[in-house]
């Protein structure tokens, strides 16, 4: 009797510490003192509802890793009402295993507003998407690459398949590309991949050595967006 006693109020432990909300992050008086700390606790508790991290001003150098357990809700990751351009993403120490700011592993509902990622050298994407991560969503935000890249590993944002997981109903609009090497683009080996239901609308692209490199689609929509100097 006490052993499932115990087994219970472990349960009801766990289920308490599962994340729904609004969080603050960035400094001593935040929720969570760093981002990192806030993405460990989403990957080790999971989320009991829609849960949104509010970014304070300041610079965060991941590389972060977004692989927890949605159960059917979002994590929203935004800069809220901070000014445009001080809430600062980079990972200064890229490499070929780990050459991405943030990575969204296979969990679906993750949205990304107002953020601007800096990358620099041959070796530095700001997002990859791997494998079944359905409708996520980045918009407004500034993604600022190394000038004279010229390839897709210091791509803005790269998606690729896993398997037989591949990304549908993803949405991106309102962001600006500026410099790198691939803005968009899309990592398929298998003919049996099918991405679906893509928005790529109102965003800006400059600079860069390519804006889109797309393969293997099923209704996707591009609409209204700007291409300069490509």
């Amino acid at each position: 009797m006490k052993q499932v006693l115990l087994y219970l109020m472990l349960l009801n432990t766990t289920l308490m510490l599962a994340l729904s909300g609004t969080y603050t992050v960035g400094g001593s008086s935040a929720d969570y003192s760093t981002l990192a700390t806030a993405i460990i606790a989403s990957n080790t508790e999971g989320l009991s509802g829609d849960t949104e991290f509010v970014l304070n001003p300041g610079t965060y150098s991941g590389p972060f890793t977004l692989q927890h357990a949605a159960n059917g809700h979002e994590l929203k990751i935004t800069s809220g009402s901070a000014p445009s351009g001080s809430v600062i993403l980079n990972n200064p120490t890229a490499t070929t295993e780990i050459n991405y700011v943030i990575r969204i592993e296979a969990v679906s509902q993750v949205k990304l507003q107002g953020l601007r990622f800096e990358t620099t050298g041959s070796l530095n994407r700001a997002v990859f998407i791997n494998g079944n991560a359905d409708e996520t969503s980045i918009t407004s935000c500034f993604f600022q690459g190394g000038v004279g890249a010229s390839s897709n590993n210091s791509g803005a944002i790269y998606i690729a398949a896993s398997g037989s997981g591949d990304t549908d109903n993803l949405y991106l609009a309102l962001n600006n590309f500026q410099d790198g090497g691939y803005h968009i683009v899309v990592n398929s080996s298998s003919y049996n991949d099918l991405f679906s239901d893509w928005e790529i609308l109102n965003n800006y692209f400059a600079d860069g050595y390519l804006g889109l490199y797309l393969l293997r689609f099923s209704n996707l929509q591009l609409q209204d967006n700007t291409l300069e100097d490509m």
